[in-house]
C-alpha cells in the first residue's frame, strides 16, 4: 500500500525525484519469512536537494519468482522520509524488491533479495514415510520428518530437537500382551541437515505402536501414528471380506458413469485421494476445474470421524487437453506424480507430460496447482496397456511393457528419475540401451496389461530390495499369461521365481500390492473369457506356493494398497463390466494367524537357554512338561534327540523330554519293564520314540511311547515324586495293542522301596538351564518345535487332553513356570508368556546354520480317542443322522415311540446313549462332549 496524496503548501507539486532518493535498511536483501523488513527512504529533488515535507506517492513491494507480491506499509515521517515495512511469508532464494517514488524506480529497483524460512512450526511440519502405517518384525521402518515455517515453506536449517517415542499398545498374539506393554523400543534420528530428519526403528514383535514426535511440547503434523506391525510368518486366510470405507461421503467422488477411473487415485501419506474434473456451464461444458477428494484412513483400531473432504485445485487442467484427457497417477511421499498422454480425435499418443501436486497440506483449499516437470531424454512409445511402479526412497519411476502405434506389444523398461529439491527437470532413460551386461538373465517378454509391483522392505542383513515383481497380462501372440518375473535394480538382474504346485489362472487388467514383505497379492482381472475374476491369487515369496483367496468382489482395472493392516481396492469395474463405486473398499489384515515355531536343523550349536531362577529352582518333586513338536530324524541315527530339558549337559541327572530312533546303544533293557505286556526282557518295537526321564536317562526311571514322524505331535509328561507318566495327544492307554495308533507306556512306577525324599530329589533335580531343541554343543533336535510349557504342578488326563491345544494369555496362570511359543517375530529372545519371566535366548547363525522361525501349520491336534470313545462316537453319529432324516421326511422331531418303531437297531442305540432317560430336544441338540472336560478357566 502506498501513503496518502497530501495537500502541498506549494500548490501541490511533487517535487521528490525518484531517480535521487536514497533507500537503505536490511529490507533490501530480504529477509525471514514471519519477520518484519525495514526499508528507510529519503527522498531528494531533482536538484538533488534533501526534501523537508511529505506526502510523495511510494510504493514498495517484494515478489518472489512465479509467486505472489506482498506490499509493504509505508509510514510518511513527514520530514522528507518514509519509513517501509513488509512481511515476508513465500521462502525464496530469487525475490525482487521494487521501490517506487512518484512514479519513478529508484536506482536499483527493482533489488534482487532473498527470503529464508522462518523457524520451525511443529504444527503445520509433515511426517510421511511407510515406517508410520506399516512394518514387519525384524525388520527396519523408516520415515522421515519434513520441517516447516508457520507459512508452510520448506526449512533447510539443521538444528532442530525432535523428540520420538514408540510405545506398543496392542499385541496381535493374545499371549504376548503383557510383555510388549513393557517392550521399550529406541528410535534411531538423524538429522540430515537439510531441514528433514530420518527416523529408524526396528520392532522385533508384532502389534499395534504409537509413534509419537513432537518438537518441544507440541506434536508434530498429524502425531501420534498408529504403526501396524505383522510377523514375517503372518498366515495369508483362505477368505476375505472387502467393505466399503465407513463416514460422511458428502464430498465423496461422484458415483455411477462419472466416477473417476482408478488411475486417477492414489493413496498418499495416510489418505485415499481421488483427482475428478467437473465442468463450468460458462466454459460449454468442457472440464476446466478439478477438486481432489481426500479421505483420511484411520488405524483399524480406530473408531468414528471418518469423512470425505473435497479441494479445488488452484490451476486449470493440464494444457494436453482436450477431451479425452488421459493420465495416470502414481504416488510420490508427499505429491501425486501425474504421467499425461495428449489423446486426440480418438488417437493414443504417448506419454507427453509429467507434473506433480504437492498434497502434503492436508487442510489446504485450494490445493497449490499442478508443477510442471521438464522432461529430458527419449520418452516411451508405449501408448497404453504400460505398467508402472515407484521406487521407494528412490525418486524413480519404472515403466514396462505396453502396446506401441501400430499395435506391437513390446518388453522395453523404461525408467523416469523425478527431480530433486529446487529442480524441474526429469529424466527418462531406457534400460535397453544400458550395456547388456549390466542386466543378466531372461527377461519377462513382450507384455502388456500386467502389473508390476514394487517389494519394499529389507533382506536377513538389513539391506534394502529394489526389486519389481511382475505377473500376467497378455503377450505378444495375444495368449493371456500367468507368469511371474523378478526384475531387480540392486542385482543388475532378472529372474522368474520358482512355483510349487500349480500356477494361478492367466490374467489380465489386475491389480497387485505386496503384504508383510511376504505375500505377492493378485487381485481380480479379466480371465480368458473376459469374465471378471471375484478372487485374489496369493504368492508366498518364501515357500513359492501359490494359494486361492475368496469370498471377494469382482474386479478388473482397478487398483490395490495396503497400509496399516489393511487391504484396499479402488476404482474399476464390477462383475458386470459396469463402472465400479467410487467409494474404496477395505479389508482388514491384522486378524490373520500370526502363530510360527523354530525349525531345529539338527544344529548342535543352537539351543533355546532358559537360565536358572527362583520359579524353577523350586521345582523339586512334582512337575508337568509339555511340548508341541513335529520330527523330522532325518539321519535315523541313534542318540536322544531333546524337546525341552532340564538336565546337566550329559542327560545325567535332571528331567525333560527326548526322542530318539530306537534301539539305541545308549539304552539298555535288562528288564522287561520297557513294555508291561510282557514279563520278559523285550526291546522296544524299532523306530522314533520320544522318552521322559527323571534323574537320568536310565530304563528305572524312564516312560516312552512310539512317535509319527512327519506330523505335529502333543506330548505332556507328569512325575508325582513316585511315578512318570506320559501323554501322547492327550491319551494314557492302559494297554498298547498292535492294533492301537500309539505304543505307549502310560505309567512307570518309581522304586517302591526308594519313595522321593529331599535328598534324592537334590539328586535328580539339576540347578542347569532349562534347554528346548538341544543342549549347546552336545545334542541337537531335528523337527519344529511349536510350544513348550513347564508347570509345577502334576497335571491330570483331563486337563492336559482339555487343553493341549490352549495358549494360555493371562498374565498370571497358576502354576504355570513357563511358556514359550516362539511367537517373538524377530530377535534372538524367546519370550515366556505365562506370566513367570522365565525368559530364554538362543544365537541366531550359531554353527553357521540359522535358526530360524518360520509359519506354523500345526493346526488343531485332535485328542486320542480310545477303541470305547470311538464306538460311542460312531453310534452318536449313526442316531443323530437317523434323527435328522426322520425330520426332513416328517416335519417334526423324533420321540421315544419314533425310535423304538424304527428297529432294533435304533432302537438299540437310543437306549445305550440314555436316549430313553432323558428329555428330547430334536435333532438340533448338541453332539454329547468326550469324557473329557471343558477348558478350565484362566484364574482372575
Amino acid at each position: 500500500m502506498g501513503s496518502p496524496r497530501p495537500v502541498r503548501k506549494n500548490g501541490g507539486k511533487l517535487i521528490s525525484a525518484g531517480r535521487q532518493c536514497q533507500v537503505v535498511g536490511p529490507g533490501l536483501e530480504g529477509g525471514v519469512c514471519g519477520v518484519a523488513s525495514v526499508i528507510q527512504i529519503r527522498c531528494r529533488t531533482s536538484g538533488d536537494a534533501p526534501v523537508t515535507m511529505g506526502g510523495d506517492i511510494v510504493n514498495v513491494s517484494i515478489t518472489p519468482v512465479g509467486g505472489n507480491t506482498t506490499h509493504a506499509h509505508v509510514i510518511d515521517n513527514t520530514d522528507g522520509s518514509y519509513t517501509a515495512t513488509y512481511l515476508p511469508t513465500v521462502a525464496s532464494p530469487n525475490c525482487k524488491v521494487l521501490i517506487q517514488i512518484n512514479g519513478t524506480h529508484v536506482v536499483g529497483s527493482p533489488f534482487s533479495a532473498q527470503v529464508t524460512p522462518g523457524p520451525t512450526n511443529a504444527l503445520v511440519s509433515s511426517v510421511y514415510g511407510r515406517g508410520l502405517y506399516d512394518g514387519v518384525a525384524g525388520q527396519p521402518c523408516t520415515f522421515t520428518i519434513m520441517t516447516k515455517d508457520t507459512y508452510r515453506n520448506r526449512c533447510t536449517l539443521p538444528g532442530d530437537q525432535f523428540s520420538v517415542t514408540i510405545k506398543p499398545i496392542h499385541s496381535l498374539l493374545p499371549e504376548l500382551q503383557t510383555f510388549l506393554r513393557k517392550y521399550e523400543l529406541k528410535p534411531h534420528l538423524e538429522d540430515n541437515e537439510d531441514g528433514t530428519h530420518s527416523v529408524t526403528f526396528t520392532p522385533e514383535y508384532a502389534g499395534f505402536y504409537v509413534v509419537d514426535v513432537t518438537l518441544g511440547s507440541q506434536p508434530v503434523g498429524d502425531a501420534p501414528f498408529m504403526v501396524c506391525v505383522s510377523n514375517p510368518y503372518v498366515a495369508f486366510p483362505p477368505t476375505l471380506q472387502f467393505t466399503p470405507l465407513v463416514g460422511d461421503a458428502t464430498h465423496a467422488p461422484p458415483e455411477e458413469a462419472s466416477c473417476p477411473p482408478s488411475r486417477d487415485m492414489v493413496q498418499v501419506l495416510d489418505r485415499v485421494l481421488v483427482l475428478k474434473s467437473e465442468s463450468l456451464e460458462r466454459t460449454g461444458g468442457r472440464p476446466q476445474r478439478e477438486y481432489v477428494h481426500a479421505y483420511k484412513l484411520k488405524s483399524v483400531m480406530a473408531r468414528g470421524n471418518e469423512k470425505w473432504r473435497r479441494a479445488l485445485i488452484r490451476s486449470q487442467l493440464p494444457s494436453v487437453a482436450p477431451p479425452p484427457y488421459r493420465r495416470v497417477c502414481l504416488a510420490l511421499p508427499t505429491k501425486i506424480l501425474a504421467l499425461c498422454h495428449a489423446d486426440t480425435d480418438g488417437d493414443q499418443t504417448q506419454i507427453t507430460e509429467a507434473r506433480t501436486l504437492d498434497v502434503s497440506d492436508p487442510d489446504a483449499d485450494p490445493v497449490a496447482g499442478w508443477t510442471m516437470l521438464q522432461l529430458e531424454g527419449k520418452a516411451p512409445k508405449a501408448l497404453d496397456g504400460y505398467a508402472v511402479a515407484m521406487w521407494e526412497g528412490k525418486g524413480i519411476v519404472l515403466m514396462s511393457g505396453g502396446q506401441i502405434a501400430g499395435g506391437a506389444t513390446v518388453s522395453d523398461v523404461w525408467m523416469l528419475s523425478l527431480p530433486g529439491t529446487g529442480s524441474t527437470t526429469a529424466v527418462w532413460r531406457c534400460l535397453a540401451e544400458w550395456p547388456s551386461s549390466v542386466f543378466s538373465g531372461e527377461g519377462m517378454g513382450e507384455r502388456r496389461n500386467h502389473s508390476m509391483t514394487f517389494r519394499p522392505g529389507c533382506d536377513k542383513d538389513g539391506k534394502p530390495h529394489a526389486q519389481f515383481w511382475i505377473f500376467g497380462g497378455r503377450g505378444s501372440d495375444d495368449e493371456l499369461l500367468n507368469t511371474l518375473f523378478v526384475f531387480d535394480m540392486e542385482e543388475q538382474a532378472w529372474s522368474q521365481p520358482s512355483v510349487v504346485g500349480d500356477a494361478p489362472e492367466p490374467r489380465e487388467h489386475h491389480a497387485a500390492c505386496f503384504v508383510a514383505e511376504r505375500y505377492l497379492a493378485i487381485y481380480g482381472g479379466f480371465n480368458e473369457t473376459g469374465d471378471v475374476l471375484d478372487s485374489m491369487a496369493v504368492y508366498d515369496i518364501f515357500t513359492a506356493e501359490w494359494s486361492t483367496v475368496t469370498g471377494m468382489a469382482a474386479r478388473a482395472q482397478h487398483r490395490l494398497y495396503e497400509r496399516g493392516g489393511t487391504l484396499y481396492a479402488m476404482g474399476g469395474v464390477d462383475a458386470s463390466k459396469q463402472t465400479a463405486s467410487s467409494i474404496p473398499l477395505s479389508a482388514p489384515m491384522n486378524l490373520f494367524s500370526q502363530q510360527a515355531c523354530l525349525d531345529f536343523e539338527g544344529n548342535s550349536a543352537q539351543a533355546v537357554i532358559i537360565k536358572p531362577s527362583p520359579s524353577l529352582q523350586e521345582l523339586r518333586k512334582t512337575w508337568t512338561v509339555e511340548c508341541i513338536f513335529y520330527p523330522r530324524m532325518r539321519s535315523q541315527s541313534p542318540g536322544f534327540q531333546p524337546l525341552i530339558v532340564k538336565s546337566d549337559g550329559g542327560l545325567k541327572t535332571g528331567f525333560g523330554l527326548v526322542t530318539s530312533w530306537l534301539p539305541t546303544p545308549a539304552l539298555k533293557f535288562p528288564t522287561g519293564r520297557i513294555t508291561p505286556l510282557a514279563p520278559e526282557s523285550v526291546p522296544p518295537e524299532p523306530g522314533p520314540w520320544v522318552m521322559f526321564f527323571v534323574g537320568g536317562m536310565s530304563l528305572p526311571t524312564m516312560v516312552g511311547g512310539k512317535l509319527e514322524l512327519h506330523a505335529w505331535n502333543h506330548v505332556a509328561a507328569t512325575y508325582d515324586g513316585a511315578k512318570l507318566r506320559i501323554y501322547i495327544n492327550g491319551a494314557a492307554p492302559v494297554e498298547s495293542e498292535s492294533s492301537e495308533p500309539l505304543a505307549c507306556i502310560p505309567t512307570v512306577d518309581f522304586p517302591a522301596d526308594a519313595p522321593m525324599t529331599d535328598e534324592m530329589a537334590e539328586t535328580f533335580h539339576t540347578k542347569g538351564d532349562v534347554c528346548i531343541g538341544g543342549i549347546k554343543d552336545k545334542l541337537a533336535f531335528d523337527g519344529k518345535i511349536d510350544l513348550c510349557r513347564l508347570w509345577d504342578v502334576v497335571r491330570t488326563e483331563d486337563e492336559i487332553k482339555a487343553n493341549m491345544n490352549t495358549t494360555y494369555s493371562h498374565p498370571i496362570t497358576q502354576h504355570l513356570l513357563g511358556q514359550w511359543t516362539f511367537n517373538e517375530g524377530s530377535g534372538e529372545t524367546v519370550v515366556d508368556s505365562g506370566g513367570a519371566r522365565n525368559h530364554g535366548s538362543f544365537e541366531r547363525y550359531a554353527g553357521g546354520v540359522e535358526l530360524r522361525r518360520v509359519m506354523s501349520d500345526r493346526g488343531t491336534i485332535a485328542p486320542y480317542k480310545s477303541a470305547a470313545e470311538r464306538y460311542i462316537e460312531e453310534q452318536y453319529d449313526k442316531l443323530h443322522a437317523w434323527k435328522k432324516k426322520f425330520h426332513a421326511d416328517n416335519g417334526r422331531a423324533p420321540g421315544m415311540a419314533d425310535m423304538m418303531l424304527a428297529g432294533p437297531e435304533i432302537a438299540g442305540v437310543a437306549r445305550r446313549l440314555g436316549e430313553f432317560g432323558m428329555e428330547f430336544h430334536g435333532f438340533k441338540e448338541e453332539k454329547p462332549q468326550t469324557p473329557a472336560p471343558e477348558p478350565e478357566p484362566e484364574p482372575e
